[in-house]
């Protein structure tokens, strides 16, 4: 019987301030005791709202945006918070490479203090027990997960599936191994589904599929012409940041800065062409995909992590006669790097700057491994029964299934064990693999992803994920 909470859900996470769309029928589907509490950094009239009963708590009507508050009180609340309000500032994509005055990070931490307050004061009023986002860097929408974590409320996130378009149910009391839909899996059905996902990466190196992956690039930022075809977005999203906070709308691109990174980034695309290279297949190497180097996952779990610097680190302990093949991600066709970055990778030993359009799973397939932060090609070089070395906390980053690296000395010994064994570790891991690669794969729940990483997707779909919400929130 699944038990009557007090749930919270957070709106105003999508890009152009549209997540309430699909978050509104979830609700709906919940169960009809539960008492919904909506918390938004948008105000409630540009909404889509439930038609159940609930309340809506616009984050900025709360009495503490009429305070002034002391750099003691700052000092306090971030205290309290745990939580050092610099670290929030770069897990901003936006601010984290602006040049910030004095004035400007007092007036940022008096701003974050104040969302802890009203954010704390909300959840502690309601008796939330249950909180659900969406991952996202900004501070408006990070602080409350951040506060509901502190006052130790059950976090239960929707995040996107990694192996089809889909959305996952995840958060910091779920465990993968425990999932509803494959409680009890059988080898039968693991090796199934390992064998099918296994075959389907392995066809996808195959010439018929190169129209498909080009399909599937989402270069919106790669030029003009992207400029052009997206020119109808701009309003929406000139309309979502005139709905937000003045000070939130701080932590957003100004219209003339997309424009700006458009044009930089179309400059980028046409010197970093001419100096990718194609793989030699014929040649010993590891094969590191580059993130997307403002990816809300990456900014959020990974904010001391450099990419640049662990390619220089790994390029250090590779043996005589390895490279390391690194491919920039395919969607932005390497236009996320910058000048600077992309010379110090390619001018680092033992490195191989690989064109984004190479195919990532005949890359997998040729290498003796791969090695990544928090990348979905970790998890699809599993599937393909390569060795992965992660730095990151990612879904798959456990020692059962993958080699953790907390440690730099740790590195080198691990890749010469992986060339030594020349295969995965023993049919335990590989068991292992298996088994959390089914239960991963029917723990996703298939949508569409419309324009601005927007949800879209039927009465079913949302009853499904109502489901999966309240199955979470009853287990102790």
């Amino acid at each position: 019987m699944i038990k009557k909470v007090n749930y919270s859900i957070l709106y105003g996470t999508g890009f152009y301030g549209e997540d309430s769309k699909f978050k509104s029928k979830i609700l709906d589907k919940l169960p009809s005791d539960w008492n919904i509490h909506i918390i938004s950094r948008v105000p409630k009239k540009f909404v889509e709202l439930p038609k159940r009963n609930h309340s809506y708590f616009y984050i900025y009507e709360d009495p503490i945006f009429n305070e002034n508050l002391t750099l003691e009180n700052i000092k306090n609340i971030e205290k309290w918070l745990e939580y050092p309000f610099e670290l929030i500032i770069n897990h901003s994509r936006v601010l984290k490479n602006r040049k910030i005055d004095t004035n400007d990070r007092i007036k940022y931490y008096t701003y974050f203090a104040k969302i802890v307050v009203a954010s704390k004061n909300f959840f502690i009023k309601n008796n939330i027990e249950i909180f659900t986002t969406t991952y996202v860097s900004e501070p408006s929408v990070l602080i409350p997960l951040i506060v509901a974590k502190r006052l130790g409320i059950k976090i239960i996130n929707l995040i996107p599936g990694r192996l089809k378009k889909s959305i996952m149910i995840g958060g910091y009391n779920i465990s993968f191994e425990d999932r509803r839909y494959l409680s009890k899996i059988s080898d039968s059905e693991k090796e199934k589904v390992f064998y099918n996902l296994k075959e389907n990466l392995k066809n996808k190196q195959n010439p018929q599929y190169q129209e498909i992956f080009e399909k599937e690039k989402f270069a919106y930022s790669a030029g003009l012409i992207d400029l052009i075809k997206k020119l109808k977005y701009i309003k929406k999203y000139k309309d979502f940041l005139n709905k937000l906070h003045p000070v939130d709308r701080e932590f957003q691109y100004t219209i003339l800065e997309l424009i700006l990174k458009t044009l930089i980034k179309k400059i980028r695309v046409i010197h970093h062409k001419r100096i990718l290279e194609k793989p030699n297949y014929n040649e010993k190497y590891f094969f590191f995909p580059l993130h997307y180097t403002e990816d809300a996952v990456i900014l959020t779990q990974e904010p001391f992590v450099n990419q640049v610097n662990i390619i220089k680190q790994i390029s250090k302990v590779l043996p005589v006669g390895y490279k390391l093949y690194v491919k920039p991600h395919p969607h932005l066709l390497a236009s996320d790097l910058s000048f600077k970055e992309i010379n110090e990778i390619k001018n680092t030993p033992n490195v191989r700057l690989i064109d984004y359009n190479e195919s990532p799973y005949k890359l997998i397939l040729n290498s003796d491994g791969v090695i990544t932060i928090n990348s979905t090609t970790g998890l699809e070089a599993l599937i393909l029964e390569k060795p992965v070395i992660t730095f990151g906390h990612s879904v798959y980053a456990h020692n059962d299934l993958c080699y953790v690296i907390r440690d730099f000395w740790e590195l080198k010994d691990v890749i010469f064990k992986i060339i030594k064994e020349n295969k995965r570790e023993n049919i335990e891991k590989d068991n292992n693999i298996k088994k959390f690669i089914a239960q991963y794969y029917a723990s996703q729940i298939p949508v569409n992803i419309a324009p601005g990483f927007i949800y879209d997707f039927n009465e079913d779909t949302a009853k499904r994920i109502a489901e999966e919400i309240a199955y979470w929130a009853n287990k102790s």
